[in-house]
Order: C-alpha cells, then sequence, then structure tokens
C-alpha cells in the first residue's frame, strides 16, 4: 500500500480503499490487455496483422488471408493476440 499513500492526498482522513479498487481495476485491464487468444478458441480477422506466438514460444507476426496464416510455420501457431497502436 505504500504506492497509494505516496499518491494520496495529504488529508488523513482520506479514504485509501477508492485508489486501491481503482489501482486493481487499472492491473486487470492492463492483465487482459496481454493475454494471448488461443488459436483454438478464436482467430482474427482477415487482413489484420497480429502479433502470433508459436509451440516453441517463438513470438512473430502474421496475418490471416483467404482462410490461412501467411506465416512459413502456420502450422506451429498456437496463439495470437492483437497490435496495439497508439
Amino acid at each position: 500500500m505504500d504506492y497509494l499513500e505516496d499518491i494520496a492526498p495529504s488529508n488523513p482522513d482520506f479514504d485509501f480503499s477508492i485508489l486501491e479498487s481503482e489501482y486493481e481495476a487499472f492491473k486487470a485491464g492492463v492483465e487482459f490487455a496481454q493475454e494471448w487468444i488461443s488459436v483454438e478458441k478464436e482467430l482474427p480477422d482477415g487482413g489484420i496483422t497480429v502479433l502470433i506466438k508459436d509451440k516453441n514460444n517463438m513470438i512473430g507476426m502474421a496475418c490471416r488471408r483467404f482462410g490461412d496464416w501467411d506465416y512459413k510455420f502456420k502450422n506451429t501457431i498456437t496463439h495470437w493476440r492483437p497490435i496495439t497502436k497508439k
């Protein structure tokens, strides 16, 4: 809780539970955004480049075109996730 105490107002009556719940919600959002999606569960839309991970935990980029991956080792892909742009 040190971090929350550092950023909280200096009011001794400040309710830390407000910051704590917001902080936990933020962490949950970050974890969700960083999850890999199994290709057995869902495939990305065609024509969109995504990050991929294969059975050897190698990470790369690929796109699905005409129902198939445009990746040399397409049969090894196990997971994917969108590429977020800022």
